[in-house]
């Protein structure tokens, strides 16, 4: 669904340079709810006391007796990037303090999210007697229950929505808890590994090693945080530290893909992550694991090789799997709803996203099974899937997530009359899930005042992302010099555009429906990047949305 543009204001094309720049600043700093450049910057001067999270002392007073008696602790983390960037950060903070941990990242497809009983099991086999979980456990009632019969202890770091009866854990670090007095709610599995650790190296009394806040930025990015307050000192503090010393995981990735600019949010979420995501899509996440962890450089360039082809195969099994949920979809329907049993359950939540994205409505993609399915969903923020679910938890075996992205499973005969519920929520509210999404356009201007002033500014903005979008602009009456449908399923533009005396390139990702030839005249939205090749400066334009006049 094409979105509403709302532009906020119009810098003249009259004005000296000088002038427009001035408004330009004034304009991204108000649209971000900042007055100043300083205001914007304090959030990078200042963290919330990590022993404000419910239950943080009790879980780093066991932690320290655990280290006292030399116990072995297991690290159960999620397979997302969040789970387990937070589970390398604790493996090797518990390091450095000569903890020995074992590391735990259950298999999507065979276990599923969270604690089971076959996880624990391995535990025991190794003599663990404390469990920190990252990124999941809130909800895991029976299988804690199950540790401690086993005599194991739990510690729950969790960040997901608390939806019933909370777990009988030692300690559960949710800032969601109704007790928790920590401001800040929108922390990571990731954020709180790192607040955590950052925790136990003040109760020990030590200084807290700060290249492990990377891997707290690589977490929140991936889970697509709102890179706000806390959240935006993580990632900003986090990608300098990658900048400085990089764990060699992440160096081995980045010298792979080549990147052509500095080292940014846009970097990490399109390139670092999704490889680092594929191995728990299409196989086994240790992989993944295994390079945040190494120290050992060769080791790592070897798995950044592994993990780029198994991300190429990823790719190209989501947009095959794209290309047939869109032969099946019904554009009138107020929910969409699809199910198949040759769909991976490692792809569904990428298509679902996809979806979501395109049609701007709920979308429910099911890995159908014989008996129990398992299912993800992705929303526009008109929706609450976390509310819904909860309405349907009757026929659910399981759920759990955020508003705009949770999954569940479900037993397969249930299928029929939980797709039945879904619909009527939706049909009740169809008038808020069928508007369009809108656009906010930071500023209409002519292109010649994205100038290095103006670039340099907008880097002062960064890091970029949910909660802190990078800048949009408006530019009215360009012309189009050249035309080119590029990518596996010719589905992107590849542009050369012309406004006054501006001439450049331009890219469309997922543009290439639109009808658009040579010598047309259109109005753009998009974002500027300043690149350098081979010692030449310009500037390419981002395309969001087009529209000929």
């Amino acid at each position: 669904m094409r979105p509403k543009w709302e532009i906020q204001e119009t810098i003249n094309s009259e004005i000296p340079f000088s002038e427009a720049l001035n408004k330009i600043k004034k304009l991204l700093l108000y649209n971000r709810g900042m007055n100043s450049i300083q205001e914007l910057n304090s959030t990078l001067n200042h963290e919330y006391d990590p022993f404000l999270l419910p239950d943080m002392q009790i879980a780093v007073s066991r932690i320290s007796k655990a280290i006292n008696n030399q116990e072995i602790i297991g690290i159960l983390g999620d397979f997302d990037v969040d789970g387990l960037s937070g589970t390398a950060l604790l493996c090797k903070a518990l390091g450095q303090l000569d903890v020995k941990t074992i590391p735990y990242i259950p298999n999507r497809v065979s276990e599923g999210h969270g604690l089971n009983k076959g996880s624990i099991d391995n535990f025991k086999s190794q003599n663990v007697s404390l469990i920190i979980t990252v990124d999941c456990g809130t909800s895991s009632l029976t299988e804690v229950e199950y540790a401690s019969s086993l005599g194991i202890e739990t510690i729950i770091t969790d960040h997901h929505a608390i939806t019933g009866e909370l777990p009988k854990a030692i300690a559960i670090v949710n800032p969601l808890q109704p007790k928790s007095e920590y401001k800040f709610k929108k922390l990571t599995g990731a954020g709180l590994a790192y607040k955590l650790s950052q925790a136990l190296f003040s109760f020990l009394g030590f200084k807290y090693p700060n290249n492990l806040i990377q891997m707290a930025a690589i977490g929140t990015i991936g889970d697509v945080a709102p890179l706000i307050e806390e959240n935006r000192y993580i990632v900003k503090t986090g990608i300098e530290e990658i900048k400085k010393t990089p764990n060699p995981g992440m160096q081995a990735i980045i010298e792979l893909i080549r990147y052509p600019t500095e080292i940014n949010s846009e970097l990490i979420s399109f390139q670092i992550i999704p490889r680092l995501n594929a191995a728990g899509r299409l196989d086994n996440p240790e992989l993944s694991l295994e390079i945040l962890l190494t120290d050992d450089y060769s080791k790592a360039k070897k798995i950044s090789r592994q993990l780029d082809f198994i991300n190429d195969k990823r790719k190209f099994l989501t947009e095959e799997i794209m290309e047939e949920a869109l032969n099946r979809i019904n554009p009138d329907s107020k929910i969409i709803f699809l199910e198949d049993e040759k769909w991976p359950i490692g792809i569904i939540g990428l298509v679902a996203n996809k979806i979501q994205e395109q049609f701007n409505k709920p979308a429910f993609i099911i890995h159908k099974n014989n008996e129990t399915s398992r299912g993800s969903a992705r929303c526009p923020e008109t929706f609450n899937l976390v509310k819904a679910l909860e309405k349907c938890s009757n026929f659910l075996e399981d759920f759990g997530g955020h508003p705009q992205a949770a999954g569940f499973s479900i037993k397969t005969e249930q299928i029929s009359e939980f797709k039945k519920t879904i619909e009527k929520i939706g049909n009740t509210k169809g008038n808020i899930i069928n508007s369009p999404p809108s656009k906010s356009i930071d500023c209409k201007l002519p292109i010649k005042f994205l100038q290095n002033k103006t670039f340099e500014f907008i880097n002062s903005l960064e890091p970029f992302g949910k909660g802190n979008p990078e800048p949009i602009f408006m530019t009215s009456q360009v012309i189009v010099t050249d035309v080119q449908k590029i990518g596996v399923n010719q589905n992107h533009l590849k542009l050369k555009l012309s406004h006054e005396n501006w001439k450049g390139p331009a890219i469309g990702f997922n543009l290439a429906h639109i009808p658009v030839k040579s010598n047309d005249l259109i109005d753009i939205i998009y974002n500027a990047k300043n690149k350098t090749w081979s010692g030449k400066q310009f500037i390419e334009l981002n395309i969001i949305d087009f529209k000929k006049l």
